[in-house]
């Protein structure tokens, strides 16, 4: 089996659809480091960055990703743990055309169609074909947003300047090393609640 492809004009009306409220819910995975995504990305109600990094971890399964993404914002965290509840999840990586030959495609592919954790799709992931380069060559910025896009041609976003918030990005820091994402330690957080 195979993720259905979508191309970005299409999921760019099915946004816009849902952003209106006239459409099915949708969720993006966006398959690139933290850097890229933070830089730019797709504009969506509901998306999260799943880090090639964590998808090239042995044997790594829903489980697995949802305890990686612990670090993640919360708000990414939550689309992705609420992820049976959407119609249509698409992911996209910089360019790819399909997942062979892209392990991090593949392996997240794989283990959204072989979830057991009870939150599976109903629906198999789509991939968005040429991903966002082809976003870009068919649209420019329009529906992009991220530190690269001129702020008149953002979406609008919201900042959350919650302690919750400033919370989690500092656990994040201290979890991701040179663009990798690590669990922590359990030894180490017993010795440190010790003292």
């Amino acid at each position: 089996m195979t993720p259905s492809p979508i191309d970005p004009r299409k999921l760019s009306s099915w946004l816009e659809m849902e952003r209106r409220g006239g459409g099915a819910s949708i969720l993006l995975l966006d398959v690139r480091t933290r850097e890229a995504y933070e830089s730019e990305r797709i504009d969506a109600s509901n998306s999260a960055c799943i880090e090639p990094t964590v998808l090239l971890r042995s044997q790594i399964d829903a489980q697995g990703l949802e305890s990686a993404l612990v670090v993640s914002p919360d708000n990414e965290e939550k689309a992705f743990n609420a992820r049976a509840g959407f119609k249509f999840v698409v992911m996209y990586d910089d360019g790819s055309s399909s997942v062979s030959g892209r392990k991090e495609l593949g392996a997240l592919f794989k283990v959204m169609v072989e979830d057991v954790s009870g939150r599976k799709t109903t629906l198999p992931p789509m991939l968005l074909v040429g991903g966002l380069k082809e976003w870009k060559k068919e649209l420019g910025t329009t529906g992009l947003i991220g530190r690269s896009i001129p702020a008149r041609q953002r979406s609008m976003g919201k900042v959350d300047p919650s302690p919750e918030r400033a919370e989690k990005a500092d656990r994040r820091r201290a979890h991701v090393r040179d663009g990798a994402v690590f669990e922590p330690c359990v030894d180490n957080l017993r010795d440190e609640t010790v003292d």
